[in-house]
């Protein structure tokens, strides 16, 4: 191209595929006189780099340098300026000069109308480029630039499907890409495709991944349905195998069943016909006994040489005794002062008489450690106990002379110089005074054991042993009504006392023990006058044995204080406590140490109060209860006393008129009963048939019992082969048939009382003293029938019968009983016709037939080693 066209026509350019305005004649083009560019020659409209005036464009030499262009006028040599239309030389600085240029080529639309050149000579590549483009600007001029489009110039079939080259790369080629060609349309259009390559690639990468996951699941789903099934097989193989061992281990455990099963039964079989074999063995040998006792009893009934008879235990006796010093040598020492120690004082006095080796035994200082005058208290005199004691003061631990009210001064003054007593007991010493006890006091400082009741000491007494016997822990000053509180707290006082854990105030109204805090053990019997300030007053002792009784002040404000202040408490006796009622028993249901519990002659106690006690911690440890005289209990207590009740021991019942055979029937079931007292009630042969059924029953008082037969009893005995302990006194239906039968199933006896039983007769007791060797105590009063040869069967059968009550036996003589009363320690005999209220005449016929009798007056209360209590007295 020798030279510039016309100038380019006004109009616009389309991006794209937009139309393109080209400039108006005489506008981007040479004018008529301008020398355009020779071939070869490149036009460069970029100005040169770094600062400097923009000049006019200037003409570089190609390949045919030094040839000159043909220009119009004003044309110069490059030396000077050339004249043209729209070009003129001018200084800018290099930014302005590069901003005109864009807009030049802006306005003129030159990127587009190269664009289009370009593509098409690109497109249609034709040999003479040059002639292409020519044709191509004439056309360009012919036609204008208003339709113009990138790809005028070529065929439609030969378009690319985009173009060859891109806006962005023309831009640069032409300076124009100053970010002002950039539209909103273009930015939505780039961000939407970019989302779209986005979207592909990550929708392709989730797909993907979840494909995978899809059949890592199902591969894993089956590995684990595989595993659930080969589980399933060998845990159901598990269970057939476990099924089958079980299965077997049970057919085993059959058969070892069914072979101990018909062990058990040949076994019981075998036991039964034993048993049955046993028991007729039994009843033939009981009749060849009962033969031979009443061919016994029938021969020394016929004999009448009583004075032959009489003679015989004498030279029984004389054997014994050569047979029993002959023994006696040949035990060991230990053994022999063992024995003495039991002894008295007029018995050691004999034994010292018999022989040398005797008489030795006698003088061991171990004998006279206990020294009792108490037996021989009536001719007990001063000399006596001075002697004895000086000679064995040294030894002496144990002292009672209680009854001995001939002593004077110089007896306590030499118990004053027996340093090492323990025990002393001076109760019923009239000659005692507080001068006595300041002896006793100088000498005894290690005394324990001081009993001084019935005595006439004061408060100097009181005051001389709260300084004299640090280590006392037992105290009596029953029925000393000489002393008053200002005396007791003396004990409290000082160093003295401090130890004293037993003081009994019997009888003694006047005092009160506030202040001895160590107290545990109290008796108050006998102070009618005792309120319930007084135990308010006790509040800070620690009691664990109270004993009341005889006094109608004391209401259930006293149980309160019990309960509140003594939770440790485990005996109570409030016997004869008129005022106590249903709700002294709810305060002390809560104590859990309680044992022994004596309501006796509480008659305002009912049903109510003993299910509210039995219902507390106190009823699984009772061991002793005491309801005699409470009319107002019935069956129902009983109940709930073998129900509640499992560790009862002794349980008294006399004269609970309310109570029959059903209620009896069920303490039958109480194992832990060996001790019952039911005088006085309305029991009968099937009560006391069922009572004897666990066979463990021990003592047994069924006195004034009016329905108990002959048949009763021996129900009763074949049971309970372990009775040592029998009262049936003053039941009017019993004869020598129920002294037979409990001679013969009952041979461990220890006490009958058969008093007020006219029925009995000499063979009963005949009877008895053939089997009942072990027999101590017997009550016989009101057997009218008796005779002597009750005495001659005693003397030869029981020898080891130490008390014998024979009142109202008419027929028993004088000289059989003074025989008799040498070898038993205790007798009472009296040939007097028997009384009106025992309910039968001299020769056993009923004086009140319809009414049963009421002989309380006789009856005499347990012995002190048989009736429970609280405390155990020390007698010396």
């Amino acid at each position: 191209m020798g030279r510039a066209g016309p100038g380019v026509a006004g109009g616009s350019w389309r991006r794209g595929r937009g139309l393109v305005k080209g400039a108006g004649p005489g506008e981007g083009g040479a004018g008529p006189g301008e020398r355009g560019a020779g071939p070869g020659e490149v036009v460069s409209l970029v100005p040169p780099p770094g600062p400097g005036p923009l000049l006019r464009p200037r003409r570089d030499a190609g390949p045919a340098a030094g040839s000159r262009g043909r220009g119009g006028d004003g044309e110069t040599d490059g030396r000077g300026p050339v004249g043209g239309a729209g070009v003129r030389l001018c200084r800018a600085p290099p930014a302005l000069a590069m901003a005109f240029q864009r807009d030049y080529m802006r306005r003129h639309h030159l990127p587009q109308i190269y664009e289009a050149l370009l593509c098409g000579l690109l497109i249609k590549c034709p040999e003479d480029p040059l002639k292409f483009l020519e044709e191509r600007i004439k056309n360009l001029i012919e036609f204008g630039f208003d339709a113009t489009l990138w790809d005028r110039h070529t065929d439609s079939s030969a378009n690319p499907k985009f173009k060859r080259l891109s806006e962005n790369l023309l831009e640069q080629l032409f300076g124009t890409d100053d970010g002002q060609l950039m539209t909103p349309e273009l930015y939505k259009r780039a961000h939407n495709f970019h989302t779209g390559n986005v979207k592909r690639l990550f929708f392709g990468a989730w797909k993907e991944y979840w494909l995978t996951k899809k059949r890592e699941e199902k591969l894993e789903n089956e590995k684990i349905a595989l595993s659930a099934k080969h589980y399933s097989l060998r845990l159901l193989r598990s269970v057939v195998l476990k099924w089958n061992a079980c299965v077997k281990g049970r057919k085993q455990r059959i058969i070892e069943a069914s072979r101990k099963l018909q062990k058990v039964f040949k076994h019981e079989k075998l036991s039964k016909i034993m048993r049955v074999w046993h028991k007729e063995t039994q009843c033939s040998k009981k009749a060849r006994e009962f033969k031979r006792l009443e061919k016994i009893v029938m021969e020394n009934h016929l004999k009448d040489d009583d004075n032959e008879g009489s003679e015989k235990p004498e030279v029984a006796t004389h054997k014994h005794l050569s047979s029993a010093r002959d023994r006696m040598a040949q035990l060991p020492e230990r053994a022999v002062v063992q024995i003495f120690k039991y002894l008295n004082i007029v018995d050691l006095a004999s034994c010292a008489q018999v022989n040398r080796f005797w008489m030795l035994m006698t003088q061991v200082n171990a004998v006279w450690s206990i020294i009792d005058f108490s037996s021989v208290k009536d001719i007990i005199h001063d000399k006596v106990v001075v002697n004895i004691l000086r000679k064995w003061r040294p030894s002496v631990v144990r002292l009672n002379l209680r009854g001995c009210s001939s002593l004077q001064w110089p007896s306590f003054k030499c118990i004053g110089e027996c340093k090492n007593l323990q025990e002393l007991n001076v109760s019923e010493c009239q000659g005692l005074n507080d001068e006595s006890m300041r002896l006793i006091s100088e000498g005894c400082q290690g005394l324990l054991y001081l009993n001084l009741s019935y005595t006439d000491i004061t408060n100097g007494t009181l005051r001389l042993l709260s300084r004299s016997f640090p280590h006392l822990q037992y105290l009596s000053l029953a029925f000393c009504r000489r002393f008053t509180d200002n005396g007791l707290r003396y004990l409290a006082s000082g160093r003295g006392c401090s130890r004293l854990s037993y003081l009994d105030l019997s009888g003694c109204v006047q005092a009160l023990a506030g202040n001895c805090q160590q107290i545990t053990s109290l008796i108050l019997s006998g102070t009618p006058a005792l309120t319930d300030v007084a135990f308010q007053a006790l509040s800070e002792c620690k009691l664990v044995k109270l004993r009341v009784g005889g006094n109608n002040w004391i209401t259930d404000v006293s149980f309160k204080v019990i309960q509140k202040y003594w939770p440790n408490i485990s005996h109570i006796h409030v016997a004869d406590c008129q005022r106590i009622t249903d709700s002294g028993l709810k305060a002390i249901s809560t104590l859990r140490k309680l044992h022994v519990l004596n309501l006796s002659y509480c008659t305002r106690i009912s049903d109510t109060g003993v299910k509210q006690f039995l219902d507390g911690h106190s009823s699984p440890k009772i061991r002793e209860l005491n309801l005699t005289h409470c009319n107002r209990i019935s069956d129902a207590s009983l109940f709930k006393i073998s129900q509640r009740c499992q560790n009862l021991n002794y349980l008294s019942l006399r004269y609970c008129d309310q109570l029959t055979d059903s209620g009896i029937e069920i303490l039958g079931h109480l194992s832990s009963l060996f001790s019952i007292d039911l005088s006085g009630t309305t029991i009968s042969d099937s009560g006391l048939a069922a009572l004897g059924q666990h066979g463990k029953i021990k003592q047994l008082t069924v006195s004034e019992c009016k329905n108990i037969t002959d048949l009763g009893i021996q129900v009763f005995c074949e049971n309970t082969t372990a009775l040592d302990y029998l009262d049936v006194s003053y039941c009017l239906q019993l004869s020598c048939e129920m002294v037979k039968n409990v001679s013969i199933y009952c041979h461990k006896l220890t006490a009958l009382n058969i008093a007020g039983c006219p029925r009995v007769t000499d063979i009963g007791l005949q009877f008895l003293s053939e089997n009942c060797h072990y027999l101590h105590t017997l009550d016989v009063s009101g057997c009218i029938h008796l005779s002597d040869k009750t005495i001659k069967a005693l003397w030869k059968g029981c020898k080891g019968l130490r008390i014998f009550k024979m009142l109202y036996c008419r027929h028993i003589s004088k000289a059989a009983a003074s025989k008799l009363s040498t070898r038993v320690l205790q007798q009472e005999y009296n040939t007097e016709d028997p009384p009106l209220w025992l309910g039968y005449d001299s020769e056993g016929n009923p004086l009140f037939p319809s009414t049963p009798p009421k002989a309380r007056k006789l009856q005499k209360p347990l012995p002190e080693s048989r009736a429970p209590s609280d405390h155990r007295k020390k007698s010396l």
